[in-house]
């Protein structure tokens, strides 16, 4: 679909002819100010003053005439994905529908400025979710007020700059955190969504404990799960259902990676071995994980600017 997209903007870039964009610009968004909301293509367009100011800064010209700069944003709505956000949040479908329905056809003005305000609306809303986070950390509110500053600069002039320039792709690297811990972050996301469309982890029954020397059936469903995690080198023997050293360091790692408290009361599992909660930790989905980094990845876009790297 990517490449796809390269070969259809640029026909959409410089249409022949004098047509009232600016005119069909200056309509929808006076629309927009009076319902509060504004539907195209099935996307929505809630108000927000920086939308509204970037076209108010250029005299309601199109903003999109590069096909270059369009393509830059396309791809960074679908890496968006990297950092826990969801790329249909920024008119992706809409978007990529519209760039196919162009194919050998001359664009109206007004499928021009549609897809001029929904581009211009996602940038807006990737770079704010990406500077601020997607979600008010005080309310918890999805849909919080635009802050009229990214950094110490106005933000709809900011933007207008960045399209001028063409310079979408180092704009929007520049608004992530720049700290390790949420490269980090990012990278166990990628790691973790393999892991699950590699069919994720499987589920080990219960059981007594399993402990070094020991024989049991649910030893190579725990050497599966202890492999897809990296906790268990994948080259190392397979001694069937041998609980064996090997076994044990790995679960040693898990269990310290995971934090389980082997010596609170009531715990029958030992360092090494795997009982109840150890075998519990196992069966968390990777579904569930993954939604753990997501979350942890809008805490970081909350607080990371504000601490030390």
């Amino acid at each position: 679909m990517a490449a796809v997209l390269l070969f259809i903007f640029p026909c959409l870039a410089a249409p022949a002819g004098p047509f009232p964009i600016d005119d069909i610009l200056r309509s929808q968004l006076a629309t927009l100010e009076a319902n509060g909301k504004l539907m195209i293509r099935g996307e929505s367009i809630t108000v927000n003053h920086v939308l509204s100011a970037i076209y108010a800064q250029s005299h309601f010209r199109a903003r999109w005439i590069s096909a270059s700069t369009v393509s830059q944003l396309m791809t960074e709505i679908r890496r968006c994905r990297q950092d826990g956000l969801r790329s249909e949040d920024y008119h992706l479908d809409a978007l990529e529908q519209m760039g196919l329905e162009s194919i050998g056809e001359i664009p109206s003005p007004s499928y021009l400025a549609q897809r001029d305000l929904l581009l211009t609306d996602a940038l807006v809303r990737l770079a704010f979710h990406l500077y601020y986070g997607k979600v008010d950390p005080q309310t918890l509110h999805p849909r919080w007020r635009m802050q009229p500053y990214i950094g110490n600069l106005e933000a709809a002039a900011l933007i207008n700059r960045k399209i001028e320039a063409g310079g979408i792709r180092l704009f929007i690297d520049s608004l992530r955190p720049d700290h390790p811990f949420y490269r980090r972050l990012r990278a166990a996301l990628t790691t973790y969504r393999r892991m699950a469309d590699a069919g994720g982890f499987p589920e080990i029954p219960d059981g007594p404990l399993i402990e070094k020397e020991t024989r049991d059936s649910r030893v190579p469903l725990i050497r599966q799960r202890l492999q897809r995690s990296g906790d268990l080198p994948a080259a190392s023997p397979d001694a069937g259902d041998l609980f064996d050293a090997a076994m044990e360091e790995a679960t040693a790692r898990f269990q310290d990676r995971h934090r389980i408290a082997l010596f609170a009361p009531g715990v029958e599992d030992r360092y090494g071995a795997v009982g109840e909660e150890t075998r519990e930790r196992m069966n968390i989905p990777i579904e569930h994980l993954i939604d753990r980094i997501r979350v942890n990845l809008e805490r970081a876009r909350w607080v990371m600017r504000q601490l030390p790297r």
